[in-house]
């Protein structure tokens, strides 16, 4: 994200970024459908010859280096450790997103395999913070309610999201000698931290949790820049007691009703329920243990966004920015999905959540149903083309060139150079 020219005269430009990363499970792993192509698809884990994790440590190296630009060599002297640019040490937090539970087994073992994969990793990436932070999307969602699963989601990210920070600085014209038309960067802050989001496969719960994320993001960079994309009046601006940015009383709360996505009140004094926004206490009627949280993003610090409700944060967000994002991170599942399922994405409703209510893309959204004939399809396509699709993908990857050439190796007289180092070898591995 750019902004306004950098100070000093001299022009240049201001940004801000922020990084993250989403990927699948990084260990062997894949799904077979049972039954004969009609039964149902269960998710098989590659045990022959203690195979489980070869590759893991070395995916994990490669991210360090390639987010953190430095890496100890292995074997290093204990107590030595890694840092990223600036000199701060930061972790790169697995936010993993797949079932818990124990009749979902299948996800269940897949997401223990993944933990194993990781602490396995730790010993030989020295110095790394290797962490996994569980949250299972689909349990949460059943259990709280799209708006309390994603309020719950940011208040377990809060925190590591807000000691990581963002980027931001200025790029201005070098006054090197002899360096015209080049630019130097001046550094503000410094992003020490990653965090990679992930479900099974990388695809629909991945990028939803992705999205609910990047607006938080969205509005540090924007703060970073001088602008303002997030604004919630201060309770003693707001008008009548009743108006919508105003506290609710003690005891009540607001939530979101599934079926029409309308605010709707709880008054957990009396046990009722309410469309109509109840008064608030004046400031001096509040008991003085009523808990209270900043209304304004700028009162709460850094990511202060992420301690609002899902109503708090749709309210105050600039319209235009969050529509944006969203048919942004809705293309970008759908093709995500398309490349590997041969289908659109799933659960793209949950993008519309914080869509204005009037909106018409929203009015025709996506549900269940639409999530129901998205599966069949999937299923379908996995038992008819899965096969031609991966023989598709190794062909570009240069994998098993003899199997997929045999007329080209036939004679003898062609040959397949390996002389020349694989970048993503397993030399590393050998030293582990």
């Amino acid at each position: 994200m750019a902004g306004r020219g950098g100070g000093g005269g001299g022009g240049g430009a201001d940004f801000a970024s922020w990084v993250f990363r989403r990927g699948s499970v990084p260990v062997w792993w894949g799904v077979e459908i049972q039954g004969g192509g009609v039964g149902k698809a269960e998710i098989q884990i590659k045990t022959h010859k203690e195979s489980t994790y070869h590759g893991t440590a070395r995916y994990f190296r490669r991210l360090v280096r390639e987010y953190f630009g430095v890496l100890p060599r292995l074997g290093a002297a204990a107590g030595e450790r890694w840092a990223g640019p600036g000199g701060g040490e930061g972790p790169i937090v697995m936010v993993n997103l797949l079932r818990c539970a124990i009749e979902r087994k299948g996800e269940l073992m897949l997401s223990e395999h993944f933990q194993n994969g990781v602490r396995a990793a730790r010993a030989s990436v020295p110095g790394a913070q290797l962490r996994v932070l569980n949250f299972d999307w689909h349990a949460n969602n059943k259990s709280l309610g799209m708006a309390g699963s994603i309020e719950g989601y940011w208040g377990t990210l809060a925190p590591v999201l807000r000691d990581a920070g963002i980027n931001s600085g200025r790029w201005r014209p070098s006054a090197a000698p002899g360096a015209s038309g080049a630019l130097e960067q001046e550094l503000d802050q410094v992003q020490v931290g990653v965090t990679r989001y992930n479900c099974a496969d990388s695809l629909d719960r991945t990028n939803a949790a992705g999205f609910f994320v990047a607006v938080h993001a969205a509005i540090e960079q924007a703060r970073a820049l001088g602008l303002d994309l997030h604004q919630i009046r201060q309770p003693e601006k707001a008008g009548s007691a009743g108006s919508p940015d105003a506290p609710l009383p003690d005891g009540w709360e607001a939530k979101i009703d599934p079926g029409s996505g309308k605010v709707f009140y709880v008054d957990h004094n009396s046990k009722t329920t309410t469309w109509t926004r109840p008064a608030a206490l004046a400031a001096a009627e509040r008991p003085a243990s009523a808990s209270s949280r900043p209304a304004s993003p700028e009162g709460a610090g850094p990511w202060g966004t992420m301690d609002l409700s899902v109503a708090e944060v749709k309210e105050g967000f600039s319209e235009a920015m969050l529509i944006a994002l969203s048919e942004l991170f809705q293309l970008n599942g759908d093709l995500h999905a398309m490349i590997y399922t041969g289908s659109r994405a799933m659960h793209s409703s949950s993008l519309f959540l914080l869509y204005p209510e009037d909106n018409k893309q929203k009015k025709g959204a996506s549900g269940k149903a639409a999530d129901l004939g998205i599966t069949l399809k999937r299923r379908f396509l996995n038992v008819m083309s899965d096969g031609g699709r991966q023989q598709q993908f190794d062909i570009v990857l240069g994998v098993d060139i003899h199997k997929n050439f045999p007329t080209a190796f036939a004679s003898g007289q062609q040959t397949y150079d390996t002389s020349v180092p694989d970048p993503e070898s397993d030399a590393e591995d050998a030293q582990e």
